[in-house]
């Protein structure tokens, strides 16, 4: 290496100093002959390399192409991590009024959402504000004590029926639940509640609100029997419609019209109350759409594989 480095350097001197004195073309071309045969590999180093070389090419994995499709990458990593991730399970509640229940008592206070007391507090409030306008327009004048009373009644009447809708609404969906992450550890569709057992508890629901609806006069039964039908069409609305949350606003804001008929007054011949129900019902029916289409957007993913329609998805 070091004498073809030095021939090198004597080849290149030997073509400088040609251009810089005048000299025959014959003493130009050795020299160039000289610096190019220089330049040329040894012949057993040359050899050499190429076989080494040669010898780790052939003794070398090779390496995969280079994928440049990237979404498929993305759906092989998601899948991965799909196969990995640990099944969900059901925990028995740890804290909390279920706590305290009896291990089989716990699907069936799950299954009416006892311990989530939110969905009954909108079914009452409406009853609460419609009893609150009818009290000035009874005649005669409602008593604060008869008001409270009929407000105890509304509230034992909203747990009793919120807990039906919901094991109506579970029945229906039962098939649908499994597919939604909110959802699918609910008692029947984790398979705690049979559709069988759900049915009669279903029924023992209904009858006790009858029994507490027979404590209101009369008239109130013609008015809270088309509210049934709501309820049970619900759940229905979601396969057909992207407005399932106008269903339910009309199904839990049927109680801006019962605290008229409850303290007496005729919805049909007093107008000032007709109005003044319209108006809370109407009131009601927008809050309604509202809250649960914001409620509803956490589940918009899941809705679009499992085919539940609603305004969030609709509008997303």
């Amino acid at each position: 290496m070091l004498s073809s480095r030095l021939s090198a350097s004597a080849g290149r001197s030997c073509l400088i100093n040609s251009l810089r004195t005048p000299a025959s073309t014959s003493s130009f071309n050795t020299c160039r002959h000289a610096f190019i045969s220089s330049r040329r590999p040894n012949s057993l180093n040359y050899t050499r390399h190429v076989t080494a070389y040669s010898n780790i090419a052939s003794t070398t994995t090779p390496l995969p192409p280079k994928s440049t499709d990237h979404s498929a990458s993305i759906l092989q990593h998601e899948a991965g991590v799909a196969q990995d991730a640990p099944p969900v399970r059901y925990e028995p509640p740890k804290s909390g009024f279920l706590s305290y229940l009896p291990a089989s008592f716990v699907p069936y206070a799950e299954l009416i959402r006892i311990d989530k007391p939110v969905g009954t507090y909108y079914l009452l409030f409406p009853c609460i504000f419609s009893t609150l306008l009818a009290a000035p327009l009874a005649s005669p004048t409602t008593t604060p004590s008869t008001v409270l009373a009929t407000s105890a009644l509304f509230a034992t009447g909203a747990l009793v029926m919120r807990g039906a809708g919901c094991t109506i609404n579970d029945l229906w969906d039962r098939n649908l639940d499994p597919k939604v992450s909110r959802t699918r550890l609910r008692p029947i569709a984790r398979g705690a509640i049979s559709p069988e057992a759900a049915i009669v508890y279903t029924g023992c629901q209904l009858l006790t609100g009858l029994a507490v609806l027979l404590q209101f006069p009369f008239e109130c039964f013609f008015y809270a029997t088309p509210s049934l039908l709501l309820v049970s069409t619900y759940p229905l609305a979601k396969r057909v419609t992207n407005y399932p949350q106008a269903v339910l606003g009309l199904t839990f804001s049927w109680g801006a019209i019962m605290g008229f008929p409850a303290l007496g007054v005729d919805l049909l011949s007093n107008h000032a109350a007709l109005t003044a129900a319209a108006c809370l019902y109407s009131s009601n029916i927008a809050w309604t759409i509202l809250y649960d289409m914001i409620y509803a957007h956490q589940d918009i993913k899941d809705d679009a594989k499992a085919g539940i329609k609603s305004i969030a998805l609709r509008h997303e």
